[in-house]
């Protein structure tokens, strides 16, 4: 095996990791506060609690590469044999401990000739704490690639769609790209020497879409944070979605400043008595349709006297469906205090899905038309 000098590798160990007991976020936070400094983790490998499969491991991941970190089993439970395996494995290496700022157990460093292997807790919050202050600074600093990134993160596009639009990517050999789609979103990101030109390139092609350079800020605090800047207000009137809308909204500390209120008009009687949706547009066109879309954004603006109201109705499922209105079916709505814009969507997926793809759809349409139209 070739071992890498300028990557790290992740041993996480915990049985309970292989029973899957607990999500193992700690790769996914690594992966990228690694690239976010200029550095890439090259592998994970997560192993049960047992000294003998560990020394197994760290022999074959130490052939991959030089800077090694170990999460889980420091602490005073039984099954914490972190510690005192890898004391065993490097005998007579260089030890030392590393600060544990937001918990009990410390890490503890190993060097032996030119390897290095760094313990951490497996503890979520303790292992972020530690690498963002202790191990990122003094130990990892020096292995930083003398090389450019950036992540984008896009919406209310597909990752085949954002491709497309984006044509043709530089030369693997000197531009390291990747593009990982979530639920309405979609992160892509570069490594390599001179990016301003792909850079240049994306902000031309897919300017409608990106909302951000910055990995550490969600769409919903990117929406908030225009609406802030414009000193305008948003109200939400919601049937499909439940409530999940506000819920996003509100997850934001200091949304008071831009959001004013919802009003969840599941039943047809909320919509009617509430949203002040007729009941004669309810009969003709029924629940889930523009006209009833449309009225719930421009109503809910009007009676929470907001800039902006938004109206979501539609048939998350699994049943509810018909021919004519399937599951999926959802109408989203927009409205000022001159104009209303509604637009037709069909999202495939669970229940679940369907419903975050609606509101992460509302908040995209908000967004563009704030931003791009003068809405």
């Amino acid at each position: 095996m070739v071992r890498s000098s300028s990557g790290v590798f992740l041993l996480s160990i915990g049985s309970e990791l292989l029973k899957g007991e607990v999500l193992n976020t700690n790769v996914l936070f690594l992966g990228r506060v690694l690239f976010e400094h200029g550095m890439k983790l090259v592998g994970e490998r997560s192993v049960p609690d047992d000294p003998a499969q560990i020394h197994v491991a760290l022999r074959e991941v130490l052939e991959m590469s030089d800077f090694v970190i170990t999460s889980g089993g420091l602490g005073p439970t039984f099954d914490d044999i972190t510690h005192q395996t890898l004391s065993d494995y490097f005998y007579g290496a260089q030890e030392s401990p590393i600060k544990n700022h937001v918990g009990k157990a410390p890490g503890i460093m190993f060097r032996s000739a030119d390897r290095i292997v760094i313990a951490l807790p497996g503890v979520p919050r303790e292992f972020e704490a530690m690498m963002l202050k202790e191990v990122l600074p003094k130990y990892l600093v020096m292995k930083r690639r003398k090389l450019d990134s950036f992540s984008v993160k896009a919406v209310g596009i597909s990752e085949v769609d954002f491709l497309k639009k984006l044509g043709m990517l530089p030369d693997p050999r000197n531009v390291e790209c990747g593009i990982y789609p979530s639920l309405g979103e979609v992160r892509f990101t570069a490594v390599g020497n001179n990016l301003q030109a792909l850079k240049k390139k994306l902000q031309s092609k897919l300017k409608d879409y990106i909302y951000s350079f910055d990995n550490s800020e969600s769409f919903e605090q990117i929406l908030g944070k225009l609406l802030c800047a414009k000193k305008k207000t948003l109200s939400v009137a919601e049937s499909c979605t439940g409530g999940l809308v506000t819920k996003l909204l509100t997850d934001i500390p200091g949304s008071s400043k831009y959001f004013v209120g919802g009003i969840i008009a599941y039943a047809n009687s909320v919509k009617e008595n509430f949203a002040n949706v007729p009941k004669s547009v309810l009969s003709r066109y029924g629940a889930v349709s523009k006209e009833a879309g449309m009225l719930l954004a421009a109503n809910v603006r009007a009676l929470m006297n907001s800039n902006y109201g938004i109206g979501i109705t539609g048939i998350a499922g699994p049943g509810g469906g018909t021919k004519q209105k399937p599951v999926g079916l959802v109408f989203i709505a927009v409205a000022n205090s001159k104009q209303t814009f509604v637009e037709k969507f069909q999202f495939r997926g669970d229940r679940e899905r369907v419903r975050l793809l609606a509101a992460k759809r509302a908040f995209y349409l908000l967004w563009h038309k704030i931003k791009f139209e003068r809405f």
